[in-house]
Order: C-alpha cells, then structure tokens, then sequence
C-alpha cells in the first residue's frame, strides 16, 4: 500500500487529482471536469494516463494465498 501511495506522489498533479478524485473519492467525470476546468475528454486522458503510469511503474497486481 505505501508502494502505490509513493506511485501516487509521483504523478503530475492534474493526473494525481483526476486519478484521487475519481478512484478514491467516487467523483464522476463530469465532476472532475467542472471542478478543474477541464473538458470531459481531457479528465478521462488524465485518469488514463494516470492509470498506465501506475501500471507501469508497480507492475501487475499480485495474487493474494
């Protein structure tokens, strides 16, 4: 868990808040978007982008025995 909060950190901070916003705090897109200014596609490339970043640098998610 610390692994992704540090990952999370490491964001650029429109992808940080889009990403928090949404997955953590339940915002819809159109939310995110009037609160930012930001047009629905761009909070969705965001949130996107975001995601793959995160992907990238934690690998995928393990399996709990």
């Amino acid at each position: 868990l610390l692994q992704l909060a540090e990952a999370i950190d490491r964001l650029p901070d429109a992808q940080r808040e889009a990403l928090t916003l949404h997955h953590l705090h339940g915002w819809k897109l159109e939310a995110i978007a009037e609160h930012s200014g930001k047009s629905l596609s761009a909070v969705a490339g965001l949130i996107k982008r975001g995601l793959r970043q995160l992907r990238e640098e934690l690998g995928p998610p393990r399996s709990e025995s």
